[in-house]
């Protein structure tokens, strides 16, 4: 999604919706994105809901990433870049 240059009248709703939330409106009730700096209806599908399966399956690749660094730690051979050196300091 290309994003759309910020309009006065977009720049003046993120300060007003900012305002509000600051003085107790739940963050759900604004018109505006605060993290995509647009309307909240263009950036609607961009937000992925937390799920306990989404975070799990996100936990799981780090572990699986994890794993395999180490084994690649262990056996250079075994890297699909090759031989690595350590950085020198």
């Amino acid at each position: 999604m290309t994003r759309k240059p910020v309009t006065k009248r977009l720049a003046a709703a993120l300060d007003r919706d900012d305002q509000r939330e600051e003085n107790g409106m739940h963050p759900d009730d604004r018109a505006t994105c605060h993290t995509h700096q647009s309307w909240a209806e263009d950036c609607a599908d961009r937000h992925m809901p937390l799920t306990a399966g989404s975070l799990l399956a996100q936990a799981r690749e780090l572990d699986r990433v994890r794993y395999q660094a180490a084994q690649d730690h262990e056996d250079p051979s075994r890297s699909p870049h090759g031989t690595t050196t350590p950085l020198e300091g």
